[in-house]
């Protein structure tokens, strides 16, 4: 009796997951739609449920939401006792394919004050990204058919002075080096005066090409600490690897 009840605390803990804890290859999708309008479909859907955007950088592929107190969308967020944020990630992989990496963030009030991430099964947590990628999917979907239809009816000279209006100007990027690795964990030096913000996330680049998220955990000075989220065909960080950070 006491190993049976051993074996389902046991499976309990293993099946109990953050919404942060959840492999990157789960919280990740390649939509069959271009870069502007995955990124501004997922803006508008965001504003829609509620959620405040806290920044939205296009240039760098950044969008974050401030925490949305009360009744959130997805079901297990419900109540007053939770409140929840959502971090979206673009990277375009051609023309009309777009990376997306979401990362919610979900905390729920305790009983004297403060507040403390939440804990849900395995399978809440991936139902509830699946919800959100299918909503901005089925979205993205439409607004690039749409889209296409367009382009079939006015002139190609059209199409590119519309298109023009939303270009945006050329922003100069700075490539980082690491100083320091500890397992998942990196430290640079930022003798730059560049502006970092704990949470704000940048790709990590090896030999021209992103394998990975770098995010920013703590500012101390000139020293930067960053978290890394590797893409799942990488496993290691190399000292040679750096952050690309967009001025």
């Amino acid at each position: 009796m006491k190993r049976l009840i051993l074996f389902v605390l046991v499976s309990i803990v293993i099946n109990c997951a953050t919404m942060q804890s959840i492999p990157i290859e789960d919280r990740s999708r390649i939509l069959n739609a271009s870069y502007d309008i995955t990124f501004g479909t997922t803006a508008a859907f965001f504003n829609e449920k509620g959620f405040t955007l806290k920044t939205i950088d296009k240039e760098s592929g950044l969008i974050d939401t401030d925490y949305q107190g009360g009744s959130a969308w997805a079901a297990v967020f419900s109540g007053t006792n939770y409140r929840t944020k959502i971090n979206a990630f673009f990277r375009r992989e051609d023309q009309n394919r777009t990376k997306l990496t979401l990362t919610i963030s979900t905390e729920q009030k305790q009983a004297f004050g403060g507040w403390q991430a939440s804990t849900f099964t395995t399978g809440q947590a991936l139902k509830t990204y699946n919800e959100y990628f299918d909503e901005i999917i089925k979205r993205a979907n439409s607004d690039m058919s749409n889209q296409q239809n367009t382009n079939m009816v006015q002139p190609k000279e059209q199409n590119e002075d519309i298109m023009a209006l939303f270009e945006e100007p050329k922003k100069e990027t700075v490539l980082i080096e690491i100083q320091k690795i500890v397992q998942n964990y990196v430290l640079v030096i930022n003798d730059q005066n560049l502006i970092f913000q704990t949470g704000k996330q940048f790709e990590l680049i090896r030999d021209d090409k992103a394998i990975g998220i770098a995010e920013v955990l703590r500012v101390d000075g000139e020293k930067i600490a960053f978290k890394i989220i590797l893409d799942h065909k990488n496993n290691s960080i190399k000292i040679t690897d750096k952050i690309q950070y967009i001025k």
